[in-house]
């Protein structure tokens, strides 16, 4: 039966792609009013889209369809239209048409249906009012307007002037802009910091700061770009091992496409056939694993090779099936389309849609099979991968309009005579700026250096083919959800046997796993507001795990790597690495969307402040002007430090052994089972708060000698200790019989205490 059924699927796509072949193509008619519906063609990952109006008999909603119906086939058919207005009508108008066609039109909102958009985006979609879409609307009118069978020929003058007179509607002043973070992203998801349906406080601690977050975001990122990378790489050589020929696996399948029926989805055949190549696509896969399966036979299944088989079967199989189907892969090498083995129920196995994952295929590997057997073809690149590569791009803060433009003529690379990469350096064309800036060297044998060199070899076929690196594909603006693309990416790496290599990794740079944990428990439990609005319920009252509709950007990417660094900041250094000059750092990056600095000061550090400035470096008027200005970034400096420390800190009580060092920190700690690869562990003791009062103390005293002999000690270690220090004091981090008990023994031996700076002031 299988037999026969496949050789009418055979059939059948040989007779639709012959029908294809011999359609007679013309050119589209131009017809405004004619229609109802048009269609926008995929663009930039968008997919295409249909364009309906619902209401034929408002003429306010006919002349504004029929005007958008004229920007899109100038833009589209006649293909004279910008990247912008391709973009317009690809994100805007649909939103706008679903908004036109429930909008109710009336003689004093006809004249302002544009701005009544720009409001509905505002309260509804919490967008700033420069991002509602209504200025780009206002240009596709004008566009439609200005083309002459459209706005000479067709409209009559009434409902030329009607549009024209939408086209002059006023857009709202802009809002301010506002810097979108890393750190901003998780802080909305304050559900996070929850034990039950998050990640617990004590690692949702750690996205506050933009080092530590960063840091866990740099390694899990090219880690897993690495293990990617390997598993594509296994597959090609077992290609090659079994000589698998590109025709070995099944056929891709041709969907029947709305075009070729008449009556479109009313048509009954098209039902028809739609349903047959449902029930084929699940036919298809189960072939598929079976195939391979065979290919497997003899050959040990290492890491890499489960790497690759689980990215198979997260994209292929619906979650709550995934397991089953890895234990009948290995087992039996069949894997049924539906089975009642999971739970009570039938489910079904596999998923129908999956063009659009970002992890391995069937058509993936079929480009991979057909490359190991046409070694003069470039070697493959999954979408996550292209996905993974950005991301480090926009680490390294490459900017988004940037990102797609940078080729391997960007890089430079220092080799040793074997052809090993030591260094990789780089510069790109900013095109906002319109000059070539500089990006950090990067070490050819750390973890982002590897990842970076084997992206780059796959991509320019060994760094000879200089080529764009980068594909807009949409998926850094991708949608979440919990069966969205993006979602089941970053569940494949939190969850499968990837997630081992990462925390192997990660544990050995002593970095905490905050970045992928958070970002997993958002794909899994979050909620976006969309299925609240069907509710008519408020989402962010009722929700318990609300989301953000789409995954966080590379611009927060950038500007959280900008703020991670905001503690290197010198504006004297020869190179500036970040992307942009020291000015816009100073007025665009140290800014309340970073921290505020000087109101989360402590008392030690003002103090200290207050006393250089007066007394010691006794300024006049023009000195105190430039040291105002100056004096936030070094309590910026300070405050990073002190919270970095803070973020780490955890306070243990009755230890009985450890060694404790001069500040009260447990060294040479095994680690706990709920404990983290970069905590810092501080003794609560009575003795740990006297070194800390002593300390405070100290510092009070002798400031204004270690600022004349070592200030970049004082200000770089000194007063960032002292800012955690009365953190941890003043945050009762400690019991308050401790405090009380470090209290008495400070007074009683304060004076027999013996001084800490003795190094740094030359005397006592």
């Amino acid at each position: 039966m299988d037999n026969v059924e496949a050789s009418l699927l055979k059939q059948q796509a040989e007779m639709l792609a012959e029908f294809s072949s011999k359609k007679t193509v013309r050119a589209v008619d131009f017809e405004p009013f004619d229609v109802d519906r048009f269609i926008v063609p995929e663009y930039q990952g968008a997919k295409s889209q249909i364009i309906i109006l619902k209401d034929g008999e408002s003429q306010e909603k006919r002349l504004i369809f029929a005007a958008l119906y004229a920007a899109n086939y100038i833009t589209f058919v006649l293909d004279e239209g910008t990247e912008g207005y391709r973009k317009t009508l690809s994100h805007i108008v649909p939103k706008f048409m679903i908004y036109l066609n429930v909008l109710k039109i009336d003689q004093f909102n006809r004249v302002n249906i544009l701005k009544c958009f720009e409001s509905y985006r505002v309260e509804n979609d919490g967008v700033k009012t420069q991002s509602t879409g209504m200025i780009e609307l206002i240009r596709l009118i004008n566009k439609a307007l200005n083309y002459v069978p459209f706005g000479n020929e067709l409209l009559a003058t009434n409902d030329y002037r009607y549009l024209d007179l939408l086209s002059k509607s006023k857009p709202a002043v802009s809002d301010g802009s506002v810097q979108t973070t890393l750190t901003d992203y998780f802080g909305f998801h304050s559900w996070l910091r929850r034990d039950d349906i998050g990640v617990g406080a004590q690692l949702y601690k750690r996205a506050e700061s933009p080092k530590l977050l960063m840091w866990s975001f740099q390694i899990t990122i090219s880690s897993a770009l690495i293990e990617i990378n390997k598993a594509k790489h296994a597959l090609i050589d077992l290609f090659n091992k079994k000589r698998v020929q590109p025709k070995y696996f099944p056929a891709k399948l041709i969907r029947p496409h709305l075009d070729n029926y008449k009556g479109g989805r009313e048509s009954k055949q098209f039902r028809v056939d739609e349903a047959a190549f449902k029930v084929a696509t699940l036919t298809n896969k189960r072939d598929f694993f079976e195939k391979l399966r065979n290919v497997l036979t003899g050959i040990e299944a290492d890491s890499i090779i489960n790497t690759a088989l689980e990215s198979l079967i997260y994209s292929q199989c619906v979650e709550e099936a995934q397991q089953y189907a890895k234990d009948e892969f290995w087992n039996t090498g069949k894997i049924a389309t539906q089975t009642t083995k999971i739970s009570n129920k039938r489910v079904t196995v596999f998923r129908q849609v999956t063009e659009s994952s970002l992890l391995f295929t069937p058509d993936f590997i079929q480009e991979l099979v057909e490359y190991s057997q046409a070694k003069k073809r470039k070697i493959p690149i999954s979408k996550g991968e292209n996905y993974l590569f950005a991301l480090l791009m926009s680490y390294q803060t490459v900017p988004y309009n940037d990102l797609f433009k940078i080729k391997l003529s960007d890089f430079r690379f220092s080799k040793r005579q074997t052809g090993e990469v030591t260094q990789i350096e780089s510069d790109y064309f900013k095109s906002r700026a319109k000059s070539y800036h500089e990006i950090e060297a990067v070490e050819g044998n750390s973890v982002l250096g590897t990842s970076i060199i084997a992206f780059l070899n796959d991509r320019t076929d060994s760094l000879k083919v200089n080529n764009k690196l980068i594909d807009n594909d949409g998926s850094l603006q991708s949608k979440m959800g919990i069966t969205t693309s993006i979602s089941l990416f970053f569940k494949f790496l939190g969850k499968s046997h990837i997630r081992d290599v990462l925390n192997t990794q990660l544990l050995k740079e002593k970095v905490s796993p905050v970045f992928i944990e958070c970002v997993v428990a958002i794909c899994e439990k979050g909620i976006r507001k969309e299925a609240y609005e069907r509710k008519n319920t408020n989402w962010l009252l009722n929700c318990e795990t609300p989301t953000v509709t789409r995954i966080f950007s590379s611009e927060a990417v950038k500007n959280s790597k900008v703020h991670s660094q905001s503690d290197n900041f010198d504006p004297t250094r020869i190179t500036n690495y970040n992307s942009h000059t020291n000015e816009t750092e100073r007025t665009n990056y140290r800014t309340e969307d970073n921290q505020t600095w000087i109101d989360n000061c402590g008392k030690i550090t003002r103090t200290v402040m207050n006393d250089i400035s007066l007394n010691v470096l006794r300024p006049s008027k023009s000195e105190v002007s430039e040291y105002n200005t100056t004096i936030k970034s070094a309590l910026q400096t300070l405050k990073l430090k002190a919270d970095n420390t803070l973020a780490l800190l955890k306070v243990v009580t009755g230890k009985s052994d450890g060694k404790v060092n001069d500040l009260g920190f447990l060294v040479s700690n095994k680690h706990s089972e709920d404990s983290l690869p970069d905590n810092i562990y501080l003794v609560d003791s009575p003795e740990t708060v006297l070194k800390f009062l002593h300390y405070l103390g100290e510092i009070e005293r002798c400031h204004q000698k270690i600022f004349e002999r070592a200030p970049e000690y004082l200000f770089l270690e000194a007063l960032p200790t002292a800012e955690w220090i009365e953190a941890v004091l003043s945050n009762r981090l400690f019991s308050n019989e401790t405090v009380a008990e470090g209290q008495k023994l400070y007074k009683k031996y304060k004076k027999d205490l013996p001084p800490i700076f003795t190094a740094f002031t030359g005397s006592y």
